[in-house]
């Protein structure tokens, strides 16, 4: 899995203001996420690499030293290699997605340090990244909040109802939906940096997608044998809080009005592929609605439905 970008156009005052503990997580994808590494602030103190360098996106900045974790040592961490993608997730839904090769080549630091005392986020910290041998300004995101590495294959998707223990839905479960449908259009993907070798978001995709309304129906229960008594019972309520949880643990709370949370779908395939980090997968829930709030939800990999009360 490999992206990386994160320039946050719309960061709030608070998070400027604010200062958050270093650590970054590590995890790898294919049907499910798994963390398989973390880099504390210790890690990030222990040998650390330093360069004096400069931030192309600040204009009029002097070269300073950074100091954090080589790209090399996240390799050896992530066990990467070659043109394997790394894929940095980044607040205000931004990503930087390169291939390792391109990172080993521009010499690329995590770094948490700028001038030896914690990066500041008006500088990009908590974390950022910078590099020695470009100045390529997309290749310099900020805020970075986790690294996902591998390839999304044939992902599940866990729902449940009420924070209950719900189901895994399969790949074969969600794809075999009577509700599923594809249709052409512009793909929302986040913004950010990927490598050269994918196609461009902006562009007409076949885009395959079902209601979240429908796929509800089956949590906790095998998919396509609920009976209509049991659907119409386990059926969330319109008006309904809906937690996402990403596929780095975050958990993002979206409360939505009955015609909002009738327009949910879940988009499953671009052009009958799975969809890869870089992209917003392994699954992204949009809206038919323009002013369902704050969508697209991107690296969705488990949803829990809250009726009201």
């Amino acid at each position: 899995m490999k992206l990386i970008s994160c320039l946050a156009m719309a960061t709030s005052l608070s998070s400027l203001l604010s200062h958050e503990a270093s650590a970054l997580d590590i995890y790898a994808v294919k049907s499910t996420s798994q963390k398989i590494a973390s880099i504390s602030d210790a890690d990030f103190a222990k040998n650390p690499t330093v360069y004096n360098t400069v931030d192309p996106n600040f204009s009029g900045m002097k070269a300073a030293d950074y100091s954090g974790v080589s790209i090399e040592k996240i390799a050896t961490l992530a066990k990467l290699s070659g043109d394997d993608v790394v894929t940095f997730l980044c607040k205000d839904n931004y990503i930087m997605s390169e291939t390792l090769t391109t990172l080993l080549a521009t010499n690329a630091l995590v770094a948490n340090k700028l001038g030896g005392v914690d990066i500041l986020p008006k500088s990009g910290g908590p974390i950022t990244m910078v590099h020695n041998k470009t100045t390529t300004n997309d290749l310099y995101p900020w805020y970075i909040t986790s690294i996902v590495v591998g390839s999304v294959d044939h992902p599940s998707l866990h729902l449940s109802m009420n924070s209950a223990s719900g189901n895994d839905l399969s790949w074969d479960q969600i794809s075999k939906s009577k509700e599923q449908s594809s249709s052409a259009k512009i793909f929302p993907a986040p913004r950010g940096r990927r490598p050269k070798a994918d196609s461009s978001s902006e562009i007409s995709r076949k885009i395959t997608f079902v209601p979240l309304s429908s796929l509800s129906k089956a949590s906790g229960k095998t998919a396509g044998k609920t009976s209509k008594k049991d659907a119409k019972k386990d059926s969330p309520a319109l008006g309904s809080t809906v937690n996402y949880t990403l596929i780095d643990g975050q958990i993002t709370s979206k409360k939505y009005s009955a015609e909002e949370f009738k327009s949910l779908t879940v988009v499953t395939m671009i052009d009958g592929k799975s969809i890869q980090v870089r992209q917003g997968g392994p699954f992204v829930v949009t809206s038919s609605l323009a002013k369902a709030s704050e969508l697209p939800i991107f690296y969705v990999s488990a949803i829990d439905i809250l009726e009201p009360k």
